[in-house]
């Protein structure tokens, strides 16, 4: 710091005198053309009236210089004590949202679960499996809530990730109207998937746009009551894709249409009243196409229905590899395989192992993570399936425990079962050593595809190791 005060001293009083020179030097020489006229009273005289406003006008300046890197200073402190607030809610927030589908979750795996075993059952009589379709409805309903809650957060967090693979529009709006077809048979509508012309196969994110296209057929059926929902889709001039979804319901004033696809908005309390909903889907659905780089919107006249419809830029795909894309693959499930199931929670063992029975397996299951690694320490399986969050040893260290006891040897894939869904916990799975992951609730189909797709034997299941680091699952 004292040797800083002095380099400036320093510097301030050189420049001083060179200021007082070179206007003593203008004064005498430029202006009165006579040097010698003026005694070294006269230079002191002049030295002072010209250097002393400048040394104060460069002390000034160095006091404002020091006042404005004190100003940026605080500021700069201002904006990490801001930074760090806003990392901290992020933290909260991440933490209460990833407790709280874990929580909602796992309970919502048995409800749906044994509701769907029930529903299968032969033993009921008509009124008791209604009450279970009942209870499956509710399950599912109440599952869409927790899952656009989820999504939004992602697409806040811009943590959003869009898979590129072949598919066939077509066969996906088939496929996602038959899913809706039962909602529009109970309320008497005609569900239509009408293309214009041929569309041509595309590569992008099915799913997504699957999800859309729920959201849009969905609502449709919601709010009509009587008449036609309608589903089109057709190429645009430019290689767009186009699809619509046309209803005749309620229809939304025109002053609310871009109010509808903001979050948790609807157009009025009483459409929330009467029809629920979080007012999330359509949120959700314009930030996907967005996210595509694509366009949503929407037209409607109260009373005589709505039309609905986005448009994305997928590049094209050869038929062939959408038509492989879409084709159903076939379970291949050897009966005799040993199965080691880690899960804290009974009902959610039960679950699987009722989902798995049909097939023949030989099925253990443990309690927690440290139950795990000695099981699988102790005798062979084909196949882990591990919760994450349990007592004693979490499913994370026990993979990686399980992983350690014979590195080189082709090892048991591990497949994570669990209600944490959130990308960065989908990841530290990955880290861990797990090949894969099933969120709960648990759809049948899915869990019989991971089971089928890893006890292929070490051949397939290095052809699948090989795949996933492509990029290719």
């Amino acid at each position: 710091m004292l040797l800083r005060k002095l380099i400036w001293t320093g510097s301030l009083v050189a420049a001083y005198i060179v200021v007082c020179l070179c206007g003593d030097f203008a004064f005498n020489a430029v202006l009165l053309h006579n040097p010698a006229a003026f005694t070294p009273m006269s230079d002191v005289l002049l030295t002072v009236l010209v250097g002393t406003p400048v040394t104060f006008y460069l002390v000034g300046q160095r006091f404002d210089l020091k006042q404005i890197i004190s100003d940026r200073e605080r500021l700069s402190r201002e904006l990490e004590q801001a930074r760090d607030a806003a990392e901290a809610a992020t933290r909260v927030m991440s933490d209460f949202l990833a407790n709280m589908t874990h929580e909602l979750r796992t309970p919502l795996n048995a409800i749906s679960g044994f509701s769907r075993l029930l529903r299968q059952s032969d033993a009921l009589n008509d009124r008791d499996a209604s009450h279970v379709a009942l209870i499956e409805d509710a399950s599912r309903a109440l599952l869409h809530v927790v899952n656009d809650v989820l999504d939004f957060s992602k697409l806040e967090a811009g943590a959003l990730d869009l898979e590129a693979a072949a598919f066939d529009p077509l066969a996906l709006a088939q496929s996602t109207a038959a899913i809706l077809g039962h909602q529009a048979e109970v309320k008497g509508l005609s569900l239509v998937v009408e293309p214009l012309g041929v569309v041509a196969p595309r590569v992008g994110d099915a799913a997504r746009l699957r999800q859309v296209l729920l959201n849009f057929l969905s609502n449709a059926i919601k709010f009509t009551d009587s008449g036609l929902v309608r589903l089109t889709l057709a190429d645009t001039p430019a290689g767009a894709l186009r699809i619509e979804v046309i209803d005749q319901g309620i229809g939304v004033a025109e002053d609310q249409i871009d109010r509808i696809f903001g979050r948790f908005t609807q157009a009025d309390a009483s459409v929330a009243r009467q029809f629920g909903g979080t007012g999330l889907g359509l949120a959700i659905s314009k930030r996907i196409i967005e996210a595509m780089g694509g366009e949503i919107g929407a037209s409607s006249r109260p009373g005589e229905g709505s039309t609905f419809w986005f448009e994305v830029s997928l590049p094209p795909a050869p038929t062939r590899e959408a038509d492989a894309a879409d084709a159903p693959g076939e379970l291949a499930i050897a009966p005799g395989l040993r199965l080691l199931v880690a899960d804290d929670n009974a009902a959610n063992r039960e679950l699987i192992s009722a989902l798995l029975s049909p097939f023949g397996l030989d099925i253990v299951t443990v309690e927690d993570g440290a139950a795990a690694v000695e099981a699988a320490s102790a005798a062979p399986f084909d196949l882990i399936l591990m919760d994450v969050q349990m007592p004693i040893l979490d499913g994370l260290e026990a993979t990686r425990r399980i992983r350690a006891v014979a590195p080189g040897v082709v090892r048991t894939p591990v497949v994570a079962l669990t209600a944490n869904v959130l990308p960065d916990q989908i990841s530290r799975c990955r880290a861990a050593g797990m090949d894969d992951h099933l969120g709960k609730p648990i759809e049948p189909l899915k869990l019989l595809e991971a089971v089928a797709r890893w006890t292929g034997g070490a051949e397939a299941y290095g052809e699948i190791q090989a795949a996933l680091q492509m990029g290719a699952i």
